[in-house]
């Protein structure tokens, strides 16, 4: 049965349009939410820059399809998973070909979640997983990926760290974005029954050091808030505050 609930995704997701288009380098990917009641339902959508047209690629009403990360000038990663909980799925999308491929790397016991996922240039897949504070990273250019902890639950531990999501890394692949929470923060918060206010801290990926090294770039307080980092280019960053 399981194996046949399997077969049944993998067609949905796969089996959409074929979509397949010379030159990427003027379209930006995003998700958007139909402006239509009662539907809510995430969906992938191109922007040509240059013209203004835009074009939906993903339109499964059962699945949302969001969070599209470029993998390279014809290759589009994005998010597929059900609105109740259920395993985040990967689809790989070739725009070269318009064929799509099912990744499935994670179980509904063991998945990132929305927003916990980063995915850089070179087909590393940063993430981190809920109620486990840790960071791992997958390599596509494996043929059978496995996870390799970047930062370990020890690690979080030493660093001060009450919690870790959110892994955005560098264009060129050389630093991590991690948004946070410290461990005296986070207890002050969880004993008030508040939300914790997160922080944005920089890793670099090629420091060889006995101990990881954070460095804190924001400091939050009990009225802000820092998240959502995006890098620009690999020396500057913008994120959202509240």
């Amino acid at each position: 049965m399981k194996k046949i609930l399997l077969l049944c995704v993998i067609f949905l997701a796969c089996q959409q349009q074929k979509i397949v288009i010379d030159n990427t380098k003027d379209y930006i990917a995003f998700h958007r939410i139909p402006d239509i009641e009662p539907i809510w339902d995430y969906n992938i959508w191109l922007t040509n820059t240059q013209t203004g047209e835009e074009m939906q690629i993903t339109d499964n009403l059962e699945y949302w399809e969001h969070l599209p990360v470029w993998l390279s000038s014809s290759e589009l990663l994005y998010l597929f998973e059900k609105p109740t909980p259920s395993a985040v799925k990967i689809v790989y999308l070739n725009f070269n070909t318009g064929k799509r491929k099912y990744l499935n790397f994670w179980t509904w016991r063991n998945e990132p979640g929305i927003d916990k996922i980063g995915i850089g240039s070179l087909s590393n897949i940063y993430y981190s997983i809920n109620k486990e504070n840790a960071i791992y990273v997958l390599s596509l250019k494996e043929k059978q990926p496995m996870p390799n902890e970047v930062l370990s639950p020890a690690d979080i531990k030493e660093l001060g760290l009450g919690r870790v999501f959110n892994p955005v890394v560098s264009p060129n692949g050389t630093k991590l974005l991690i948004v946070a929470c410290d461990t005296a923060m986070y207890r002050y918060y969880d004993e008030k029954g508040m939300f914790c206010n997160d922080d944005i801290y920089l890793y670099d990926l090629n420091m060889e050091t006995v101990k990881p090294v954070l460095e804190r770039l924001t400091y939050g307080d009990t009225t802000h808030d820092y998240s959502y980092p995006v890098w620009v280019d690999n020396n500057s960053i913008i994120f959202s505050s509240n």
